[in-house]
């Protein structure tokens, strides 16, 4: 392992509280980055406020502080791309306009010939100390595209 030869499973990470706006979900649906717009998406639910589009509610436990956190690790790492995604609701949905506590860990990490990876599961709870949704993620990272798999 050379890219990954920081992460270790069990590494956790504090991603601190990460606000989700209502602007920001109407911004994805006119971008047309939501593809089914669902009336709960941008006005009340009956859960109360609107919900998080998934793309919204993944955008949340994935890319912003998660991300930063997992880059830490990553040593040149190349090109990443998505292994796997699964994203669940527990205690949800994510609803817009709240702020939810984000925490991520590294579950795994491995090689094939070509990529090494990383899994990684992340956590939005909320006000109450409850998990509210979970992704699942897997992170391949090619090993032809870091200086550090370069031949000499």
């Amino acid at each position: 392992m050379r890219i990954l030869r920081d992460a270790v499973p069990g590494t956790t990470f504090d991603c601190g509280v990460i606000p989700i706006a209502l602007e920001d979900q109407e911004e994805r649906i006119r971008r047309g980055f939501v593809c089914e717009k669902l009336p709960l998406y941008s006005g009340p639910a009956r859960w109360g406020p609107p919900v998080a589009a998934p793309s919204t509610g993944f955008g949340v436990l994935l890319y912003k502080k998660p991300t930063e956190a997992l880059s830490e690790v990553v040593q040149n790492g190349g090109v990443g791309l998505f292994g796997a995604i699964e994203y669940r609701t527990i205690n949800g949905p994510i609803l817009l306009d709240r702020a939810y506590q984000v925490s991520a860990e590294i579950i795994a990490v491995g090689q094939s010939p070509r990529t090494e990876y990383v899994w990684l599961d992340t956590t939005a709870t909320d006000d109450d100390g409850r998990v509210v949704a979970t992704v699942r993620l897997q992170i391949r990272f090619m090993k032809e595209t870091s200086p550090l798999y370069q031949k000499d």
